[in-house]
């Protein structure tokens, strides 16, 4: 049984005993890592020395990772797979190895040997119904052998190309020293490619028609005796006025494939009326379902077969096309009459089909260093999520679809990897004034972590981009959260708030986006605003923490002159406390960078890079200072990872920086990028030497405890004497 919610997980770790000696030496980590899109790092480190293990975490993830963790030492090894998602998420727990993580000892111990399960961590995911017009989600593999090396990316990302276009990408990108082969599953888990099948075992079958698989996977219909398959049952005749044509039932007068007797096909736009076959000629020039519609006006074939108005109009049952370009919804009408006919007789309860497949399976060589690009399409569609799976064999082979081993007997890294599609459901088309989309959302807490915390007061300031045509003007929106029951899935409703003291923010003007060309690696002239202000919100101290919050931005505004008006959907994750007990390289409070020095920020936070009020003269040492805690305890080298420098940026020629130029000078490594521990300052100090650089505005960034990165800047001046 899962106990969903976060119901007995509050901190991110848990140490495991690898090696069976009654210690638990290694151990488990989930870090949130930034809060939207919610990154999410999945990390294990094997100090079981000398013993390799493959493991399988179920709930790492919407889904599972697994893979193989290298022969342990004393000092650690190991790997960590990291995600992302726009959608809710919440923590989670197993206590078996189909839903927990269980090791496999291929060295060092007898092979086959067991660990687990731990109960472990895990994040899902939730539908949140955000949908998404300029976003990038990334999932990656890193090994920390020493130094950390990242070794595999796949990122997914989508662009408002202008006037309701979307162009949607997927990319491979490949750091290893030989190349990489990754397959991508097709999406979402368990899909067919058509509608009216199930995934049995993973062959999709048509249950409706398959005699080895008649309603259900399985079922087997008595062909020896006459029985066929019709409609998911086993049948021993068809229905009067259809006729047996191979092992399917089929009216002769109206089907395209079996028009007239069985295997005469109607050819392309055509369709079989009366036992014949007629092409369809304008104005109803186009064949769908066995009817000739004009694609330009029918609002069940709008633009092309399928492609339903009344479905995007759930209050009036009834839309309308226009121009076969877009859909809109016929205000007061009553409910289509085509929901008003009566279902077909069900003569046997079938299960529901597997989802039909959104995105397609690929596998892709790398060659080492490089990048691929898996697909590049335009859509008038906003972005949705659908989760799939990356396999990786790091020999260059492919994955064996049955074992998911490879060439060399290893086992493959199974990771999920959320990639972004067409939200049909969600036009973004150029007869829309405007459509909304958050781009990025930054966390001011209390406690300067840059994640929402129980008990913490918050200012959430939300960045928008605009794909519709035309400017928003004089935009404000009003944040709000219903009751929600963070738990659903425990049997017990306990529906909770949030405490919501700023509810408004307005914005500056948000210009539409113009057309591009659709070329993915041309980005478009998009202009994402931020709010004027801030939202401020606050939970209790008992508040369940590890958990995802959604809430609805409502815009208001004009556009073309006109009063318009759409909500926006929006998840936020509320984080856990820190346990001082058992940090584990956690924290959720910091303080820094001291002054002179300015502030540093989230990485993922979208305001402007903070900068100290004024340059500083080239050649002079600054010390770079700062603390951080756990739980309210101030952590230092006996208990925190040292942070760490990992990024030096020059803005003004806008090339890196070799970090060996800012060599900290009090140390007997004297290229150390690792900031120390004062005793008398109570905290972190860099002594960051300058003379090395050149008179420019820069970009730093440095990682905390391991996890979180934070970025700053600063300039340098000439100081003549």
């Amino acid at each position: 049984m899962v106990t969903l919610g976060g119901l007995i997980v509050r901190a991110a770790t848990k140490a495991v005993d690898l090696d069976g000696n009654g210690t638990a030496e290694s151990s488990v980590t989930l870090n949130v890592l930034s809060t939207y899109p919610a990154k999410i790092e999945n990390v294990l480190t094997n100090k079981s020395i000398g013993n390799a293990f493959t493991f399988k975490w179920a709930n790492a993830g919407p889904g599972s990772w697994n893979g193989t963790l290298a022969a342990g030492t004393s000092t650690g090894v190991g790997t960590k797979w990291t995600w992302q998602t726009s959608s809710a998420i919440y923590s989670y727990t197993g206590q078996n190895c189909t839903n927990d993580i269980c090791f496999t000892a291929t060295a060092g111990l007898p092979v086959g040997t067991s660990r687990g399960p731990f109960v472990v961590p895990g994040r899902s995911l939730s539908t949140s119904g955000v949908t998404l017009s300029n976003t990038s989600l990334t999932s990656s593999l890193v090994t920390f052998f020493s130094p950390p090396k990242t070794l595999v990316t796949a990122t997914t990302s989508s662009q408002q190309g202008g006037s309701g276009q979307v162009n949607y990408n997927t990319t491979l990108t490949n750091y290893t020293a030989g190349a990489v082969t990754a397959h991508l599953d097709a999406g979402p888990p368990g899909c067919c490619p058509f509608p009216n099948q199930l995934n049995c075992s993973g062959t999709c079958v048509d249950y409706l028609t398959d005699e080895s698989n008649c309603g259900g996977c399985g079922i087997h219909c008595d062909t020896l005796h006459g029985q066929f398959c019709d409609n998911g049952a086993c049948v021993a005749s068809c229905p009067i006025g259809q006729t047996l044509c191979g092992a399917d039932c089929v009216d002769l007068t109206s089907d395209p494939l079996n028009c007239g007797s069985c295997g005469h096909a109607c050819g392309t736009n055509q369709i079989c009326a009366n036992s014949a076959c007629f092409t369809c000629i304008s104005p109803l020039q186009t064949a769908c379902n066995n009817e000739c519609v004009n694609v330009h006006t029918d609002a069940e074939n709008c633009g092309g077969c399928g492609v339903n108005c009344n479905t995007l109009c759930p209050s009036t049952g009834q839309g309308a096309c226009s121009q076969g370009n877009s859909c809109f919804c016929i205000s007061g009408a009553g409910t289509n009459s085509s929901n008003l006919l009566a279902a077909p007789e069900v003569l046997v309860t079938l299960p529901p089909p597997a989802p039909v497949c959104e995105t397609q399976a690929a596998t892709q060589t790398v060659p080492s260093g490089q990048s691929t690009s898996l697909n590049c399409n335009s859509a008038s569609y906003l972005a949705k999520e659908v989760l799939s799976f990356i396999h990786v064999c790091l020999d260059g082979s492919t994955p064996n679809p049955t074992t998911d081993l490879c060439l060399d007997g290893s086992s493959a890294f199974v990771g999920p990897f959320l990639q972004l599609v067409p939200d049909t459901s969600r036009p973004a088309n150029g007869t829309i004034a405007m459509s909304l989309s958050p781009i990025a959302v930054s966390i001011q807490d209390t406690s300067g972590d840059g994640l929402w915390q129980p008990g913490e007061s918050v200012k959430v300031n939300v960045s928008v981009a605009n794909t519709g045509y035309a400017t928003l003007f004089g935009g404000c929106a009003k944040i709000s959260s219903p009751a929600q029951d963070l738990t659903p899935n425990d049997g017990i409703n306990n529906p909770t708030t949030v405490s919501i003291s700023t509810d408004t923010a307005c914005y500056p003007d948000i210009p539409g986006t113009p057309a591009t060309t659709g070329n993915c690696s041309t980005p478009p002239a998009v202009t994402p605003k931020l709010g004027n202000s801030s939202f401020v919100l606050s939970t209790d101290a008992n508040y369940l923490g590890d958990t995802s919050r959604i809430f609805l931005l409502h815009f208001t505004g004009s556009a073309n002159g006109n009063p318009v008006s759409e909500d926006v959907p929006l998840t936020l994750g509320i984080g856990s406390k820190c346990d001082p007990t058992n940090i584990q390289n956690g924290f959720d409070g910091f303080v820094g960078l001291y002054a002179p020095m300015a502030v540093a920020f989230p990485e993922d936070d979208p305001r402007s890079l903070p900068m100290p009020p004024k340059p500083f003269a080239l050649g002079k040492t600054r010390p770079l200072k700062l603390t951080f805690s756990c739980g309210g305890l101030n952590l230092d080298a006996t208990n925190a990872l040292p942070p760490k420098i990992v990024e030096l940026f020059d803005l003004t020629t806008n090339q890196p920086v070799d970090l060996t130029k800012i060599n900290i000078n009090d140390s007997p490594n004297q290229f150390d990028p690792e900031f120390r521990y004062q005793s008398s300052l109570g905290g972190w100090i860099y002594q960051m030497r300058t003379k090395d650089l050149s008179a420019h505005k820069y970009r730093m960034k440095f990682v905390i405890a391991g996890t979180r990165i934070f970025k700053t800047g600063f300039e340098l001046f000439k100081d003549i004497k």
